[in-house]
């Protein structure tokens, strides 16, 4: 993982040393130019090295999701788990809910509704007050 960000910084540094070039870029892309955001800036002057489009809302890149996730690992450890918790308002009688599930997510990326006959199996369903 240091490798990438040793390697994010070098590519930044290249990036910000040539504007021209991601000009050049740009116009040489099959990527219509409203489609591209760009907003580098210099933090000791913060001079403007390049901008285009720095206000149209975009969701972020993969790269952008790649700090976070260096950010998380780096804090939490590669062990940690985001808890989700599920509870029910009800009864299950021959395996059916007769009521309300309710999950308390805490944001795990990982989730989707293909875990929830293991998380069943698992008994991890406390009953809701």
């Amino acid at each position: 993982m240091k490798r990438f960000v040793f390697l994010w910084i070098v590519i930044s540094v290249y990036i910000y040393a040539l504007p021209s070039a991601i000009e050049s870029f740009i116009r040489s892309s099959t990527i219509p130019k409203n489609d591209i955001s760009i907003y580098i800036q210099d933090i000791d002057t913060n001079d403007i090295v390049a901008s285009l489009n720095p206000s149209t809302p975009r969701i972020p890149a993969s790269v952008i999701k790649l700090f976070t996730t260096y950010s998380i690992i780096n804090k939490l450890g590669f062990e940690y788990k985001i808890p989700t918790d599920f509870y029910i308002k009800g009864y299950i009688q021959n395996g059916v809910l007769y009521g309300d599930l309710i999950i308390k997510a805490y944001g795990d990326p990982t989730l989707s509704s293909k875990d929830l006959p293991s998380i069943v199996k698992a008994k991890k369903i406390k009953r809701y007050l």
